[in-house]
């Protein structure tokens, strides 16, 4: 995840799976989840992606919401879902989405 920079929050705990990056509050009622998809093709040279305008959406989902969307730079994605329990940190999730670069 070189090419990003991903906005510091020190409530959150950073779990690095290689090509995902989990951050989880304390209580576990913000969790921002960031996969990385590379395009390459045969030779497993880069590939750039088309860029197309950002898309979000959010969803209840049980006793939660989960915004998702996604990102694009060069040859790499972005899938992003950010899961909070308190509707009231919509805000919040979307400003932290908006600061993923």
């Amino acid at each position: 995840m070189d090419k990003w920079k991903i906005p510091a929050d020190s409530n959150l705990i950073e779990v690095d799976n290689g090509t995902s990056v989990q951050l989880v509050n304390e209580d576990g009622s913000r969790v921002v989840y960031i996969s990385i998809l590379k395009a390459e093709d045969e030779n497993h040279n880069p590939v750039n992606l088309p860029t197309d305008e950002e898309e979000i959406e959010v969803i209840e989902v049980g006793e939660s919401f989960h915004l998702r969307g996604k990102k694009i730079k060069g040859n790499e994605a972005l899938i992003i879902v950010i899961t909070f329990i308190n509707q009231n940190d919509e805000h919040w999730a979307r400003d932290f989405f908006s600061n993923i670069r």
